[in-house]
């Protein structure tokens, strides 16, 4: 059963069957966020992407 149906801007339609909301900063013992801890958390999250295994689609497709 779908909450509500979206017209895509291709034209296609989908429907929307569940709706999950989350905290940004639910780890946050006390105080509130700041453009400081902001860098801090987004230069870690770029450290932890790079750090990924990846895989260029290009050079395989054209193996």
């Amino acid at each position: 059963m779908s909450l509500t149906h979206l017209t895509l801007a291709c034209g296609r339609t989908t429907g929307v069957a569940d709706i999950r909301l989350t905290t940004t900063y639910g780890d946050m013992l006390e105080s509130y966020p700041f453009s400081r801890l902001n860098d801090m958390k987004l230069s870690s999250a770029d450290a932890a992407l790079l750090s990924l295994p990846w895989t260029d689609l290009a050079q395989d497709r054209e193996r």
